[in-house]
């Protein structure tokens, strides 16, 4: 079992690394993740997979449908 105390340690060391991480990339610790322009072209492409398989379960319907007549 997992203390309180020692989450809270392993917590700020893991804050502590990746603070140390960002200034070595140079990152902008306060930018916000999901507005990002790689989140944005992922949300893209899962609408556009969405699409894709709703459009392929349509046409099985049909398929479907007119077979079974």
């Amino acid at each position: 079992m997992i203390s309180a105390d020692s989450f809270q340690k392993s917590f700020f060391d893991w804050e502590a690394v990746r603070y140390d991480i960002d200034q070595m990339l140079r990152k902008d610790p306060f930018t916000c993740q999901a507005c990002s322009p790689d989140m944005f072209q992922f949300q893209w492409m899962e609408t556009a997979n969405i699409t894709v398989l709703r459009m392929q379960q349509d046409l099985k319907n049909r398929l479907f449908l007119r077979t079974s007549l």
